[in-house]
């Protein structure tokens, strides 16, 4: 499950840096010369960096959500087993069925 949504996120996270590195080169493609021109590649590449600093910022934050929900399912899983522990100490050691 987690593999899935890992995977999921990341092709995402690539394709939207792709497309943001596109539109910066097609905007420094696209100049020529003069400093208009070149305030708009300037422009166009802010924009790209822009948008890549905030997918970084999403993808750090969905993996650090992602953390904490395996660390409280883990925590979960822990605690029931040591209450199935429990119940086995309490009725006799181990449902061994009284063999």
């Amino acid at each position: 499950m987690r593999g899935q949504s890992s995977r999921f996120t990341g092709s995402s996270r690539r394709a939207g840096i792709a497309a943001a590195l596109v539109v910066a080169g097609l905007g420094v493609g696209a100049t020529g010369c003069g400093e208009d021109d070149e305030d708009e590649a300037t422009r166009s590449v802010n924009e790209a960096i822009e948008s890549i600093q905030k997918q970084s910022s999403t993808a750090i934050d969905q993996a650090q959500e992602q953390g904490q929900s395996v660390e409280s399912q883990a925590d979960q899983a822990l605690e029931q087993a040591q209450k199935k522990l429990e119940e086995q100490q309490q009725d006799g050691g181990g449902g061994n069925g009284g063999y």
